[in-house]
């Protein structure tokens, strides 16, 4: 006859020795190391873009701005009295890197301000000491000097920050040649206009890198006319021709 015991059910006592446990946490630590890295990558290059895209943008806006106030620049054809023929209240002073017009652009914002469409502009970089960096600033005086007082400061507005160059040059439609200053005071050019003024914005698409790399650098290229003499151009009244290296019409 056999006998039946009553025995309890064995429980396994057996867990993880520490060396698994010091495994375990160790490959934890490098996956959550590896993903914050990986997030921290996506996040930077989602800045980059988006200052890229931003500075790209804004070049863009400067660009299609300065084309607008060329196309209506003017020079009063009257001599003002008590202003001499090298200092004339319209002119328009261009140069490598900067140019100031008379334009008929200007928009008033109030009723009853005494201000009209015509205002002195001008284009520049200037120092920025916060960041290191040039930005390119539109100045804006809102009469023009015959008409403001002596002591008012003009309206500054960044277009683009973080520029790495900014150039200029002028269409002479009578000679049909570049030239990179245009000064309506002097003899060369007294009461002439250029036919049409080549813009050219190198930017960096992040402006937070002071030390970019030439190749990854940006250049915006235009040709903008001066409406009234590329009209007469166009239609003969006026002997007008495009320059040497770009074909204008």
């Amino acid at each position: 006859m056999r006998s039946y015991r009553n025995t309890p059910p064995t429980i396994s006592t057996t867990g993880f020795t520490l060396i698994e446990v010091v495994i375990a946490v160790g490959l934890l630590a490098i996956i959550s190391t590896m993903i914050f890295q990986s997030l921290s990558q996506t996040f930077t290059t989602r800045d980059m873009l988006d200052r890229s895209q931003t500075s790209l943008h804004g070049a863009r806006v400067a660009i299609q701005r300065l084309s607008d106030d060329l196309a209506s620049t003017f020079l009063s054809p009257y001599k003002i009295k008590g202003y001499t023929d090298e200092k004339q209240p319209t002119r328009f002073l261009g140069k490598a890197k900067e140019l100031t017009l008379t334009s008929m652009t200007h928009l008033r914002l109030f009723r009853n301000v005494r201000e009209s469409d015509q205002s002195e502009l001008t284009y520049l970089l200037e120092d920025d000491p916060k960041a290191g960096r040039q930005n390119l600033v539109r100045k804006e005086y809102k009469r023009i000097e015959i008409e403001r007082a002596a002591d008012q400061e003009p309206v500054s507005l960044v277009l683009v920050e973080g520029v790495h160059d900014f150039k200029l040059r002028y269409c002479n439609g009578e000679k049909g040649e570049w030239t990179e200053e245009w000064d309506t005071t002097k003899s060369d050019f007294k009461d002439k206009l250029p036919l049409a003024v080549e813009v050219s914005i190198v930017v960096n698409p992040d402006p937070e890198n002071d030390k970019p790399l030439e190749d990854d650098l940006f250049t915006l290229k235009t040709i903008a006319f001066i409406e009234r003499l590329f009209e007469q151009a166009r239609s003969g009244n006026q002997k007008l021709t495009g320059c040497s290296d770009e074909k204008l019409f």
